[in-house]
């Protein structure tokens, strides 16, 4: 099983071999860049508790189990604490990233962080639309669309009182605002204690 590795910046993920190519799906990546990766919001929410970046990163494992074609493989939340940047996370992938229904969100890393998304991230793991409302749609990041941390991360995500406060995006948006939904300049924030849903990308 995985052992996420959410609070340090060396890339050192274990996993099982996990499936290949021969299952059907794309080549499992294990931190290379020149990969295809998949990327998907949660379908379940979370409270701003999360156990720290590694508890993300298990809740992304977890999420990925649904998928026939990538369970067992590595996932990281896109996440970022006041300790650790999401970019500093995950590879630099120089190839598609892909949702669950093999539309491409960015053609790199690069594209993935310029503001500019191909298309919204918005599909969960089993390749459906997240609720209707406006807040449905919300995501924990911390992060600003480069992926560095934002301001505020529920007290490096392990806080879930109405007093503390997370940095989020919109899982529909095609701009920056897909990481970090920013009002008049500042980053939007919400209560550590509503539930909102999680980024998880390919390792």
């Amino acid at each position: 099983p995985l052992t996420p590795v959410g609070d340090d910046d060396d890339d050192t993920t274990k996993t099982d071999a996990g499936p290949d190519a021969s299952s059907g799906g794309m080549p499992e990546c294990n931190g290379k860049v020149d990969c295809e990766r998949l990327v998907f919001v949660t379908r379940e929410s979370f409270t701003g508790k999360l156990g720290g970046l590694a508890g993300a990163d298990q809740k992304c494992f977890e999420a990925a189990k649904k998928i026939p074609t990538h369970a067992g493989r590595a996932f990281r939340a896109w996440l970022s604490d006041d300790t650790t940047n999401a970019n500093a996370r995950l590879p630099k992938g120089t190839k598609f990233y892909k949702r669950t229904d093999d539309s491409v969100v960015a053609t790199s890393w690069t594209d993935l962080t310029d503001g500019s998304l191909n298309l919204p991230p918005a599909l969960d793991e089993e390749g459906k639309a997240l609720g209707g409302s406006i807040t449905d749609h919300d995501v924990w990041t911390g992060s600003d669309n480069t992926g560095k941390f934002s301001d505020d991360a529920c007290s490096n995500w392990n806080n879930d009182t109405n007093s503390f406060f997370g940095v989020y995006g919109d899982s529909t948006a095609t701009n920056a605002d897909w990481s970090s939904i920013v009002d008049e300049g500042i980053p939007a924030i919400f209560s550590c204690n509503v539930k909102h849903h999680l980024y998880c990308i390919e390792y």
